[in-house]
């Protein structure tokens, strides 16, 4: 008899403020999980506020979702990570307050884990600073091995866990993503974009609000760390034409040629990236 999979669902918090919409958002999301997740799993929640929301925390318990204080406010990795020590799952998925999920989004995810062998699978969502994993902008939207990453929705194995290790706390909330990516390809592993169907992210639902983000900081602390992936091409924040974030040769000459991210010809090959780089 096959043991069905477990996953553990962590779910960051962060609301100093005590917005009202930052707190019925994420009871939302709560509610999307426990609602549409199919496999067996635990949730667990990690409040990074500052001090303990007594509404939420009731609200956690009566749902049976688990509620974490981290004792480091706004610290976005450690957050991340003090969920990721409670978590008991075959399977663990970091997740943003404003991602909301729809039904078999799990089954799909390790589906295509387990046929490519991924250690972490992120799905396409409405909106994301990966242009290439925004839904529908592809054109197509197969299953493909990321060049780029985004912490939104991110699903790993325990493997993952036990061989990269846990998110790197000296990122403030930037870099965080393509740290891990990095770490999770020097390991021999593999980072997989996924059709799970229609994931609602509401981008920067948090952010706008609240937050403890040093873009500068943590890109100077990125290229410190990997002085590999530096670069004197306007525009460009780091090497992202380096092989290691590419399946494919092609996609990446042609990333060269179109000029700075964020330009038209940049966005529109982002286009081609899911077909050049399928798996």
């Amino acid at each position: 008899m096959v043991k069905e999979p477990k996953i553990s669902i962590i779910a960051n918090y962060f609301n100093p403020v005590a917005n009202h919409r930052i707190r019925s958002m994420i009871r939302y999301s709560l509610e999307c999980y426990t609602s549409y997740t199919i496999c067996l799993h635990e949730i667990i929640l990690v409040d990074g506020s500052g001090s303990m929301d007594d509404d939420l925390c009731e609200y956690c318990t009566s749902r049976g979702i688990r509620y974490l204080l981290c004792p480091d406010k706004g610290a976005f990795a450690k957050i991340y990570n003090l969920g990721m020590a409670a978590a008991t799952g075959d399977y663990r998925v970091w997740s943003a307050s404003d991602i909301f999920v729809c039904q078999g989004w799990d089954e799909r995810l390790i589906g295509e884990m387990q046929r490519t062998g991924a250690w972490m699978a992120a799905p396409y969502l409405t909106n994301s600073d990966y242009i290439s994993q925004i839904r529908y902008w592809p054109l197509q939207m197969k299953t493909f091995s990321a060049s780029y990453m985004t912490f939104n929705l991110n699903m790993v194995t325990r493997e993952c866990v036990e061989k990269v290790g846990m998110m790197d706390d000296r990122f403030t909330g930037n870099y965080n993503d393509i740290d891990y990516l990095v770490r999770i390809r020097r390991a021999g592993g593999n980072a997989i974009i996924v059709d799970a169907g229609q994931v609602l992210h509401v981008a920067r639902g948090t952010s706008s609000v609240s937050s403890t983000f040093r873009l500068d900081e943590d890109l100077r602390q990125f290229l410190e760390k990997y002085p590999e992936f530096r670069t004197n091409r306007a525009g460009w924040p780091y090497d992202m034409t380096a092989p290691l974030f590419h399946r494919s040769r092609l996609y990446r000459q042609l990333m060269r040629i179109c000029g700075r991210p964020g330009s038209r010809s940049f966005n529109w090959l982002s286009k081609l990236e899911p077909v050049l780089n399928a798996c």
